[in-house]
């Protein structure tokens, strides 16, 4: 027998050795944000007394197409026995390929909304090729943390315009998505029907489909929403063509010609930010006050007041603080009248009051 064939043999016997005696697992990210280096969370066994050397492959399957998103190969690690944890800065440098421009986009390190197959690979080095000495698959899922949220018109709201404006918050965070748009179905709701079972039963009045904006006015060339029926509306996340979430599902009504005075409501949400106790007088368009707030604090209730110019309460709207954005609608009744200031406020968690005057036009 040759001294080279002898050296294959060993040298083979060896890699059979580490196969057989090495483990890899993974500790799998939960569900909801992923980002990259979530996961390089591992865990190697070894039995062999021997020391190697070797690196970790990962390749990503998205579970929907079955193509190669993402493959990520980390930096020479050294294999001994016992039991080693790994993580993303044990491993790194990493070096990625990026297969998908969807992945390639995420500036950030975030895994896009879906359904993917993780498949790790210990290979080893030192010998003439690259030996595989433990693989595994993992399957995780990548889900918003919120689903879109409606804004107006508000659940159980008589509204005034038969034409009206759907407006509605993202799902967050938004740095998930790479291409994400918007699909809105209103229905008329039958009085012997829920809601969920209204828009999933009913064929829909107006449907409209890869919407980019979060508002969508229903067109004058729609017939025009009728009084004495309730409809019901929802708004359906998508990342590309991919389904992400879905809203609640709302109704409305329409308020006969002459229950109020205006028509035509507002349509402008007025921002009050943070650290800002006024913005001033504003004057609105019909009996609707559309107040937009964006919160750095924990969720929390609070009173939303509005009062006259001498002091006196005409109306309290509790709400919940979100963080993040906040939308509020507000329907103001017969009792607020043209040509007379009104003061909006309400306290922040931190008892902190902010608010604006305005007047009805």
């Amino acid at each position: 027998m040759s001294r080279k064939f002898s050296l294959a043999i060993m040298v083979f016997a060896f890699a059979g050795s580490l196969c057989a005696q090495t483990t890899i697992s993974v500790m799998p990210p939960a569900s909801g944000m992923v980002n990259r280096q979530q996961l390089w969370n591992i865990v190697l066994s070894s039995f062999a007394d021997q020391k190697s050397d070797a690196f970790v492959r990962i390749e990503i399957f998205n579970i929907g197409s079955g193509q190669v998103e993402l493959v990520g190969t980390s930096t020479p690690i050294q294999i001994f026995k016992g039991t080693k944890v790994l993580n993303f800065a044990e491993l790194s440098p990493i070096q990625y390929s990026f297969e998908s421009p969807a992945l390639s986009k995420q500036k950030d390190g975030f895994v896009p909304v879906g359904m993917y197959k993780a498949c790790y690979t210990l290979n080893g080095l030192g010998l003439q090729s690259e030996i595989v000495l433990a693989e595994i698959c993992i399957s995780f899922e990548v889900q918003p943390l919120s689903p879109p949220r409606l804004i107006y018109p508000e659940d159980s709201a008589l509204i005034n315009e038969r034409y009206p404006q759907f407006n509605w918050i993202p799902p967050m965070p938004t740095q998930l998505f790479s291409n994400l748009n918007y699909d809105i179905l209103l229905t008329e709701k039958k009085v012997y029907q829920s809601t969920y079972e209204a828009i999933q039963e009913n064929i829909p009045i107006y449907h409209m489909f890869n919407l980019t904006d979060i508002f969508q006015l229903y067109p004058s060339s729609s017939p025009a929403l009728d009084t004495g029926k309730i409809y019901v509306w929802r708004i359906v996340a998508k990342n590309d063509d991919d389904f992400v979430s879905q809203s609640e599902v709302w109704q409305f009504s329409i308020a006969k010609p002459d229950s109020t005075k205006d028509s035509i409501p507002n349509s402008v949400y007025y921002n009050i930010s943070e650290g800002l106790t006024t913005v001033g007088n504003i004057i609105i368009q019909g009996k609707l006050l559309l107040i937009k707030f964006q919160s750095s604090e924990a969720d929390y209730e609070t009173d939303l007041t509005i009062s006259d110019s001498d002091g006196k309460t005409i109306d309290i709207y509790k709400r919940k603080v979100r963080y993040g954005e906040n939308y509020w609608t507000l329907q103001l009744g017969n009792k607020y009248t043209e040509d007379k200031i009104y003061r909006f406020s309400f306290q922040d968690n931190r008892r902190k009051s902010h608010g604006l005057t305005f007047s009805i036009q």
